[in-house]
C-alpha cells in the first residue's frame, strides 16, 4: 500500500511539473512550441530519471557497475531509441530529439520533477533507516564502522533487538 502511495504521489508530481512547464508553450528561442508527443516525451523521460534515482537509493552498495549498468543499459538504450526513430525514414518524423534535447525548458522540467521526488524519498528513505532501523540497517552500520567484523558488543545489541 506504501509504494502505491509514493507512486501516486511521483506520478502526479511528474505530470503536473511538465503540464506547468508546457502550458506556457515556447519550448526554445526559435518560438517552437511544445505538442503532445514532446510532452509525452518530457514526462516519460522525467519518470525514467526518477525510477534510475530510486534503484540507486535502494541498492545498499554503490560501486562503479551498478551506475554504469544503468546509464549503459537503460538511458542510453532509450536516448538511441529516440534519435534513431525520430531520425528514421521508415518512421513518421515528429523531430522532437531534436527540439527537446536542444531546449533548456527540456532539462529544466526533468531535473525539476526528478529533484522533488527524489528529495522525498531521500528523506523517507533516511528517516526510515536511522528512525525506524530494522536488522539489515542494523547489520550494514556494523559493518561500516568494523570492516565487516561482528563485535560482542553487536551481538548482545542483536539478540535484544530479535
Amino acid at each position: 500500500m506504501w509504494w502505491a502511495i509514493r507512486g501516486l504521489y511521483e506520478a502526479l508530481v511528474a505530470f503536473f511539473v511538465t503540464q506547468e512547464v508546457f502550458s506556457h508553450g515556447i519550448l526554445n528561442r526559435d518560438g517552437q512550441t511544445g505538442d503532445l508527443w514532446s510532452f509525452g516525451i518530457c514526462l516519460f523521460t522525467m519518470i525514467l530519471c526518477i525510477m534510475h534515482f530510486k534503484l540507486l537509493l535502494k541498492h545498499r552498495v554503490i560501486n562503479w557497475i551498478i551506475p554504469s549498468v544503468y546509464l549503459i543499459l537503460s538511458l542510453a538504450v532509450y536516448l538511441l531509441y529516440l534519435y534513431v526513430t525520430d531520425n528514421w525514414q521508415m518512421f513518421k518524423n515528429h523531430h522532437t530529439f531534436e527540439l527537446l534535447f536542444t531546449s533548456p525548458v527540456f532539462y529544466l522540467t526533468v531535473f525539476l520533477g526528478s529533484a522533488v521526488c527524489f528529495l522525498i524519498d531521500f528523506m523517507l528513505e533516511s528517516v526510515g533507516q536511522n528512525i525506524f532501523t530494522d536488522t539489515r540497517d542494523l547489520l550494514r552500520q556494523q559493518a561500516l564502522l568494523h570492516g565487516g567484523e561482528l563485535t560482542e558488543e553487536f551481538e548482545r545489541e542483536f539478540k535484544e533487538y530479535n
